[in-house]
């Protein structure tokens, strides 16, 4: 089989229809705002848990203490749990307005050739997530360490909290439906309806996704690669089911991959 022809084979055939009423800029905006919105969400929930079960005196004190601590990694998952589901309806709600409808505005229909695609992209996520380990530890060492570092503050958070469970949630289900139904839903759809055409909006989307993580530049790369490489499959599958499952798996991974190397230290 010639290079051509396993090129083919993986591009597969378009099954993507952007059906959307909004336009591109307004739905750029909307985009942006949809993830402000969740923050905002997430910040006003968080605030009145804490008046409820904790005091604000305790942002006063010189420092916490160690129940506090407890405390407020709680809070802050349950806030973030309902966070996500609130944005999502929002989202669902926005997408239905201007005689549109959520399924196809979202690309929440059923995939086209699901095994066939679900088996190509588990495919691509191995070879790329190996080929992305080995760059980043070959030429961004230093990158690699500070991402590391930031991962451990975060999951040894999650990893002392009575609501682990909800944490891990949150990263493997959580943030794969909220950001593919807004980056490689919502955004995609609308913006591949302007000059810029499928790739263009792809390059966008996938680009304002990797910036929103806040990661090293070699990081944000790899990332924005991924989000390539999960566009192409909304276009092979006409929907985002495949790339929020796949997205799912990935955060899954590191999330194993951090889970493990914490015990093996000790942390």
């Amino acid at each position: 089989m010639t290079m051509g022809a396993v090129s083919s084979f993986f591009a597969g055939r378009n099954s993507f229809e952007a059906r959307t009423p909004w336009n591109g800029w307004a739905a750029g905006f909307m985009a942006i705002g949809f993830i402000l919105f969740q923050f905002a969400v997430a910040g006003l929930l968080g605030l009145v848990l804490v008046v409820v079960q904790l005091d604000l005196s305790i942002f006063s004190k010189g420092g916490f203490s160690a129940g506090e601590v407890s405390a407020l990694i709680d809070i802050c998952i349950v806030a973030l749990m309902a966070s996500y589901i609130i944005t999502f309806g929002f989202i669902v709600f926005v997408a239905g307005l201007r005689g549109g409808t959520a399924g196809e505005v979202l690309r929440l229909k059923r995939p086209d050739d699901f095994v066939v695609n679900l088996i190509i992209g588990l495919v691509l996520l191995v070879v790329f997530f190996s080929l992305l380990s080995f760059v980043i530890e070959t030429f961004f060492a230093r990158d690699a360490q500070q991402s590391d570092a930031q991962m451990k503050q975060i999951f040894s958070a999650i990893k002392g909290s009575r609501l682990l469970w909800g944490g891990v949630a949150i990263i493997v289900i959580g943030a794969p439906i909220l950001e593919e139904t807004i980056f490689r839903g919502f955004l995609l759809t609308s913006l591949a309806n302007t000059r810029l055409g499928f790739w263009g909006a792809a390059t966008v989307s996938s680009a304002l996704w990797a910036m929103i993580h806040g990661y090293a530049a070699s990081m944000a790369v790899g990332l924005f690669v991924f989000g390539l490489l999960l566009s192409l499959l909304v276009r092979r599958s006409g929907s985002i089911w495949i790339s929020i499952f796949l997205h799912g798996v990935w955060n899954g991974v590191v999330t194993a991959g951090m889970f493990i190397a914490m015990g093996n230290s000790g942390l």
